[in-house]
């Protein structure tokens, strides 16, 4: 609606504009009369004479003398009008598209407002929902029979962040975690153990290779179900690295962790029945290490 005043003033405007030294002119023409000039006269006069006649009935102004000849001073009147209502209807339209723009920056402004309001909600039921739906499972793919000493480690460390052990033969060891915080420390306590052990051993000692997986998944399923599908994850991961889910990450995203880590992006893979998750490798901040008793 707004946009149509202002469009609406700026068209009357721009006649007022057009229109006020149009009259003026006709004005001098008729004072001057010169013969040249009348055409200019007469094809005006049907157009201005009838205005000025409306206006000398309502408006008496004295009039002006030139070369004997009296003029009226009506013209004169109606130019000044024009030219009033050329800068009221300027002005006018001017504050109609800052009402404008005004109302767009208050209707972005509560659009934003609502879409804040929806994304912290949607971040609130995100934070409920994860926590409270999510069991975190840890994936270790390592022949500690070759390194007795690691194996003694991975022991303590087992017991320090209260693991449940869900399966331990051969060379994989299945872990659940209550809280995503006891998961991450133990994976960087381990990967960061075991290798500031091999850096004291000489090249003919076993050195096994570990390659690490960190899951999240949904509490419905039952745990063969959850290992499977945290085990699946190891075929993505390198020796001596350390893999986190998608939904391992959004839960650390929303808890959050004292550590000093760092994930990288790996890249989307198809982990099941083509549904595609992005993977990230976790890194330790190894000057952080010593200060956290890692």
């Amino acid at each position: 609606m707004l946009r149509i005043l202002y469009t609406l003033c700026d068209l009357l405007s721009c006649f007022c504009a057009l229109a006020s030294p149009v009259v003026i002119l006709h004005w001098l023409l008729k004072v001057v009369d010169s013969a040249p000039l009348r055409g200019i006269v007469r094809a005006l006069d049907p157009l201005l004479t009838p205005t000025q006649k409306v206006l000398e009935v309502w408006v008496k102004l004295p009039p002006v003398t030139y070369a004997g000849h009296s003029f009226s001073t009506v013209p004169g009147l109606l130019a000044g009008m024009l030219a009033l209502g050329f800068f009221s209807l300027n002005f006018f339209s001017e504050m109609l598209k800052v009402t404008e723009q005004r109302w767009d920056v208050q209707a972005e402004a509560a659009t934003q407002r609502q879409r804040l309001r929806k994304m912290q909600d949607a971040q609130q039921r995100k934070e409920k929902f994860l926590p409270e739906n999510t069991r975190i499972f840890i994936f270790l793919d390592y022949d500690a029979t070759l390194c007795p000493l690691m194996n003694e480690r991975l022991n303590q460390l087992i017991e320090r962040e209260s693991a449940r052990i869900h399966s331990r033969m051969f060379t994989e060891t299945v872990l659940e975690f209550e809280q995503i915080d006891a998961a991450l420390r133990f994976a960087l306590a381990f990967s960061q153990a075991l290798l500031g052990y091999y850096s004291t051993l000489t090249p003919a000692d076993p050195q096994p290779p570990f390659r690490m997986a960190l899951h999240g998944t949904d509490r419905s399923f039952n745990t063969t179900s959850a290992t499977a599908e945290t085990r699946r994850l190891v075929q993505f991961v390198v020796n001596n690295q350390i893999l986190v889910s998608q939904s391992a990450k959004a839960l650390l995203d929303i808890k959050g962790s004292s550590l000093a880590y760092r994930l990288q992006s790996i890249g989307l893979y198809a982990v099941e029945r083509g549904t595609e998750r992005e993977l990230y490798r976790l890194f330790p901040d190894k000057s952080a290490n010593s200060a956290q008793g890692l």
